[in-house]
Order: structure tokens, then C-alpha cells, then sequence
């Protein structure tokens, strides 16, 4: 599969994201982006775009799944970590994203070109195939 600028446009908004919630961390936060809720808000939205951005939907099996599940654990966090100020919520986020973005830019980067699935086949193909009316 190998890396696509898709991947690009994720990686920027996880190191983005990955930045503020590290600048506010050590103390010396984004004029505009102190505070949790603020930080858990601006964190989750880069996530999502981050996700809708650099997705794989060719991808099948136990990955999916667990990106699935690890996906809506991100956004149970962003939003409780928006609605309660909760801080315990902000770094599951930021976690959780970092995960997600090492297991699917990895994937990507480990998976051949020609390991991606064939198209798939015309019906009329296979009717013709088959002796099927055409």
C-alpha cells in the first residue's frame, strides 16, 4: 500500500495536535488553546480529521476492528474530556490518537503495493463466464 499524502495530512494534524496538548502540558500553552475542555476540543477535532483523512477502507480483519473499537474510545474521551473538563480524559485522547496513528501510518508503510485487493469483477463478466444470458 505504501504511504500516500493522505498519510502526510494525517501525521500533520496528530503532530499538531500532539504540540498544543504538549505545550499546555509543560506549562507554556497556545495563546487560545489553554484549559482542557479548549484543549480536548481542539485536540478532538484534529483526531477526527486526522482519522477521515488518513483511513484505510480497504483494510479487513483484526486491525479494523480494533481501530474501530479504539476510534470510539478516542471520541468517548474527547467528548466526556469536553463536557466535564475531566484532565484523565484529555490524555486518553491524546493517547488513544497517537495509537491509532502509529498502528495505521505503520500498516501502511509495512503492507506491499500489490499486497491491495484486485478489483472487483463487471457482473456482466461473470455472466458471460457462466453461459448466462448478456
Amino acid at each position: 500500500m505504501g504511504l500516500t499524502w493522505r498519510d502526510g495530512v494525517a501525521t500533520t494534524l496528530v503532530v499538531a495536535a500532539s504540540g498544543l496538548f504538549a505545550a499546555d502540558a509543560f506549562g507554556s500553552p497556545v495563546p487560545g488553546f489553554s484549559g482542557t475542555r479548549v484543549l480536548s476540543a481542539a485536540v478532538l477535532a484534529a483526531s477526527v480529521g486526522a482519522c477521515g483523512t488518513g483511513s484505510d477502507q480497504t483494510a479487513d480483519g483484526g486491525w479494523k476492528t480494533f481501530a474501530q473499537w479504539l476510534g470510539m474510545a478516542a471520541f468517548a474521551a474527547g467528548v466526556l474530556g469536553i463536557v466535564t473538563g475531566n484532565a484523565l480524559m484529555l490524555y486518553v485522547l491524546v493517547g488513544v490518537t497517537g495509537l491509532l496513528w502509529v498502528g495505521t501510518t505503520g500498516r501502511h508503510a509495512c503492507t506491499p503495493t500489490s499486497a491491495a485487493p484486485p478489483p472487483v469483477a463487471d457482473r456482466r463478466d461473470d455472466r458471460e463466464l457462466v453461459g448466462g444470458p448478456r
